[in-house]
């Protein structure tokens, strides 16, 4: 058994979040599932709030109290699936045991606030896109792929939640590279898709950011121009809860009261906006839509569903 301390660096275990103890356990070698693991699927168990995960092709994870991981690697396991694995199962898992919020998405700082917004939706609706874009035009990237809050409901000041600082690294296609003249040789290639890239802006807010807002992208079929909307209490927690990364792990863990009642806190506090966009409008028209509404608090008048 070998027990140490790595640095956020180490290339396999790069986990935006300070202080976590990682230990090499040889005995989760002989430790297996109960269960058949299909090819390239995790198989996952809550016991007592404690995590096991197993993983085919990289190894056994054994996660406690959102501060320690105890690891065993598959021999030549593929460092860039690790990555993957780590920065959405693993970071995830550990961020649902510190009674954390994880939202798949963005969390941009623009130009004139102070606050994070936060940008969430389904795969593919072009949340990296456009907070690529809007970097471009002098917002500051937070996090990417999980954005971590923390809701605090014994703050003694009035702000009571934080967005920390996460991966900073946005994936972007090959594609949307070149049509925003970023040089692609320059970049390493995403965990997840060959054609992808990771582009890091040049502009990175350091500290934990208190949300302003969060707005979830949508592409429905039926509409025609961009269309925003507000939405809060019951219609606010269904458009959230499928934007929460392994929010299963979250639920077994804390109970499905107790991780409503987070979300509740967070909704209580921040707005959740919606941006339907049509089929034919690209990127580069929602990020201007999204500044030119943020710019100008026309967010602020909008009623709720």
């Amino acid at each position: 058994m070998k027990e140490q301390v790595l640095p956020l660096h180490q290339p396999n275990f790069n986990i935006p979040i300070d202080n976590i103890t990682l230990s090499e356990r040889e005995t989760l070698r002989e430790w297996q599932p109960p269960v058949k693991v299909p090819k390239d699927y995790f198989w996952w168990e809550v016991r007592g709030g404690e995590i096991y995960i197993s993983m085919p092709k990289l190894g056994h994870f054994h996660v406690k109290g959102g501060i320690q991981i105890d690891y065993s690697l598959i021999n030549n396991a593929d460092p860039i699936a690790m990555q993957a694995f780590i920065s959405r199962a693993l970071f995830s898992s550990i961020v649902h045991q510190r009674h954390e919020i994880p939202i798949r998405g963005t969390a941009i700082v623009s130009r004139n606030e102070s606050g994070a917004t936060i940008f969430s939706g389904k795969s593919g609706v072009g949340k990296s896109s456009i907070s690529a874009i809007l970097c471009l035009r002098g917002w500051s990237i937070l996090a990417d792929d999980i954005c971590r809050i923390s809701v605090l409901p014994e703050a003694k000041s009035e702000i009571n939640l934080f967005v920390h600082h996460g991966y900073t690294a946005i994936q972007l296609t090959a594609d949307t590279c070149n049509r925003l003249e970023i040089d692609t040789t320059v970049l390493r290639p995403a965990a997840t898709e060959r054609d992808k890239f990771y582009y890091t802006p040049e502009r990175m807010a350091l500290k934990q950011r208190a949300p302003t807002r969060i707005i979830i992208l949508n592409r429905p079929a039926s509409t025609s121009r961009l269309e925003w909307g507000r939405c809060s209490d019951e219609v606010a927690i269904a458009a959230l809860e499928p934007q929460m990364c392994r929010i299963e792990i979250g639920k077994a863990i804390l109970g499905s009261e107790k991780m409503i009642a987070l979300v509740k806190s967070l909704i209580s506090t921040v707005p959740v906006f919606v941006l339907s966009i049509p089929q034919d409008v690209g990127p580069e028209d929602v990020a201007m839509e999204i500044e030119r509404a943020v710019c100008d608090q026309l967010l602020d008048g909008l009623g709720t569903r």
